[in-house]
């Protein structure tokens, strides 16, 4: 084998490996808490509806129907995707709701946008306790945290990562201490938002069709980076050091990510108690 089709096959393999670790650092930690939101979630919906029926809490959490495939409908919108039909609640059909959609799969913007679109409702729905934390119950709790230290060194260390568990447990902590006032036990906006809080982490769930369209975004996205990083990784690894600096500046999404986890696991454990007290008095 030549010289130059060495040379040519070590570059294209340096592409894909730097590919890879760019999407590990940026999606990797999102797409690990996603997943884990995914399975609170769907616990958390189930154990609700054997407590309460399944017809009172689907209407109970029709809020957050809506607001799932909302999700899914704004994100059709930003990448140009065509909705044929949209159903944002229906209790009698075969699914709660719904959004039909069709795209152009020769674009590789609309084919990136798979991966947004079907888990689109994650982020909206995570968006949207932000907005209710922050204007709601009026508290500015996220602009205090900073922006995790990420580099090659501190991924390469267990001691690292372990820093890197401490800076994010600091900063949920200090996103839970709002819940802690007592103040907020005689305030009606407390209340709401739980409810609020409950439809949406209820339906922070992806489908089996979601989940097929979140493999075929990811592969586009791969693509899509693959090809810059050939076009450029020769000029040096700038594409790899901007990828750690925006890792640890996604540090409030991860922080947010994983408050959501939390209070969705209070509300499961709530709902849990309650069910097996039922069960010990013979109501359940």
């Amino acid at each position: 084998m030549s010289h130059q089709i060495m040379v040519i096959i070590r570059y294209l393999l340096q592409g894909l490996s730097l590919t890879a670790e760019q999407l590990l650092l940026i999606l990797g930690p999102i797409m690990l808490l996603a997943l884990v939101m995914h399975y609170v979630s769907d616990l958390t919906r189930n154990t609700a509806a054997r407590l309460v029926g399944i017809k009172p809490f689907v209407w109970f959490t029709a809020i957050g129907t809506a607001i799932h495939e909302l999700g899914h409908a704004i994100f059709c919108v930003i990448f140009g995707h065509r909705i044929t039909d949209i159903c944002l609640f229906n209790p009698k059909g075969e699914t709660l709701g719904y959004v039909s959609h069709s795209y152009n799969p020769r674009s590789i913007y609309q084919n990136v946008g798979n991966f947004f679109i079907s888990t689109g409702p994650l982020w909206l729905g995570t968006a949207l306790v932000y907005g209710l934390v922050r204007y709601l119950l009026q508290a500015d709790v996220f602009s205090a945290i900073p922006a995790l230290s990420i580099d090659p060194q501190t991924v390469s260390s267990l001691s690292g990562w372990s820093l890197i568990g401490k800076e994010l447990w600091l900063s949920v902590w200090h996103i839970f201490r709002l819940f802690l006032q007592p103040s907020l036990l005689g305030d009606w906006k407390f209340y709401f938002f739980l409810f609020l809080l409950f439809n949406i982490g209820s339906h922070m769930k992806l489908s089996a069709p979601d989940l097929a369209g979140v493999w075929v975004g990811f592969v586009a996205i791969y693509v899509l980076l693959l090809l810059v990083n050939l076009m450029t990784q020769w000029k040096g690894d700038f594409l790899l050091r901007m990828s750690y600096l925006a890792a640890g500046n996604l540090s409030v999404i991860y922080a947010l990510m994983l408050f959501v986890i939390g209070l969705n696991l209070a509300v499961l454990v709530l709902v849990s108690a309650i069910k097996l007290l039922l069960n010990a008095i013979g109501i359940g």
